[in-house]
């Protein structure tokens, strides 16, 4: 005997609600998210990065995104980052790069602080216009075990 529901006796699944009109669980809830990073994917930096964001003050108010070559890539991430601020409403927005890229490599972009700095200088004015919130942007050196350094020089108008 077939005790399997038959097609009609199942519920139909329920459709998911679109993000744009999704609303927070608490509409009236402090802000718990301070900053949204945006940073390359590049394992060399990561230990590195959240090591230098917990210094910032950030331990528990960061949402870390990462994306091979960051400010190269901002193009593929920014609408995301749209999404991001009215389901967290951050305070700011940073965007860091980082030093022997090999995202750049692959796009044929010199990997120079120079070329890192007018890529970080363009995401920023990009995230600025569609999120209006205040941008940061941020490159990564080597440090001397070919790994993410401790310092992050902040990039400045």
């Amino acid at each position: 005997m077939d005790v399997s529901p038959s097609p009609e006796s199942e519920p139909a699944a329920p459709e998911p609600a679109p993000i744009a009109a999704a609303e927070p669980a608490e509409p009236h809830a402090p802000h718990v998210v301070k900053v949204l990073v945006n940073a390359c994917v590049d394992f060399r930096f990561a230990d590195a990065l959240v090591d230098w964001l917990r210094a910032q003050g950030l331990h528990g108010a960061y949402d870390l995104r990462t994306h091979e070559g960051a400010a190269l890539a901002v193009d593929r991430w920014l609408e995301s980052d749209v999404v991001l601020n009215r389901l967290h409403d951050v305070e700011a927005i940073w965007i860091v790069d980082h030093a022997d890229c090999g995202a750049y490599r692959l796009a044929g972009e010199p990997n120079t602080r120079e070329n890192h700095v007018m890529h970080l200088k363009a995401a920023r004015a990009r995230v600025q216009a569609w999120v209006g919130k205040p941008v940061r942007i941020f490159y990564h050196p080597l440090g001397p075990d070919g790994r993410g350094a401790s310092t992050v020089e902040e990039i400045t108008p």
